[in-house]
């Protein structure tokens, strides 16, 4: 079987011997006795990366290009999303000469609407950074219990605007009052409001 013990987010380093002891609680807790290891995997996935260059003779994708999605971690369903249109902007332009190719590629992976759901779901992130471990437990809590519909708009990769405002809205609403508060919280800070800014400004990256 595989297992495994991860934190979503933090701001501080996380030491491997803590998570494989808690791990190894979790599979006591649930009397599961390990007889044989077959291989153990240790990795950082960095949420908060910048979005990549608009110029230059690389184009970046996958986690070096920050598709990973600040909020949940996810990466897959957005560059497998964005592969077809990549690739159809590549081929279109590819005449053109390899710049041009370039250029057109980085704007069908990384459009205006999704640089500020990007802006949006970072500012997700400073959220979570917040949140104690029962601030994480209501905030998931809440989240879980809106319908499915809102909870894919909010962990996607490339929602509606109006269904993504909806879904927050209802978020705020029917979230406990902790969570509300953690929601709110950052826009306190220079960073929050510069990331919601960005994600409701029309013409803004």
């Amino acid at each position: 079987i595989f297992v495994e013990e991860t934190v979503l987010s933090t701001r501080e380093s996380v030491d491997d011997a803590l998570l494989e002891q808690r791990l190894l609680a979790r599979l006591t807790a649930l009397g599961l006795v390990v007889r044989h290891v077959h291989g153990r995997e240790r990795c950082t996935i960095p949420m908060d990366l910048p979005l990549p260059d608009t110029a230059g003779a690389v184009l970046a994708t996958g986690a070096a290009g920050a598709l990973v999605h600040p909020s949940s971690g996810y990466m897959l369903p957005r560059a497998l999303g964005a592969a077809a249109s990549v690739v159809e902007a590549l081929t279109d332009a590819w005449d053109q000469g390899p710049a041009v190719a370039l250029a057109a590629a980085r704007r069908a992976l990384w459009p205006q609407r999704t640089r500020q759901l990007h802006a949006l779901q970072t500012f997700g992130l400073e959220v979570l950074l917040d949140l104690d471990q029962a601030g994480s437990q209501a905030f998931f809590g809440a989240l879980g219990g809106l319908d499915a519909a809102d909870w894919q708009v909010l962990m996607g990769s490339d929602p509606d605007r109006q269904r993504l405002t909806a879904a927050m809205g209802r978020l705020f609403l029917t979230a406990p009052g902790s969570v509300r508060g953690a929601l709110l919280r950052p826009c306190l800070r220079p960073a929050g409001r510069r990331q919601l800014l960005r994600a409701f400004t029309p013409g803004r990256s």
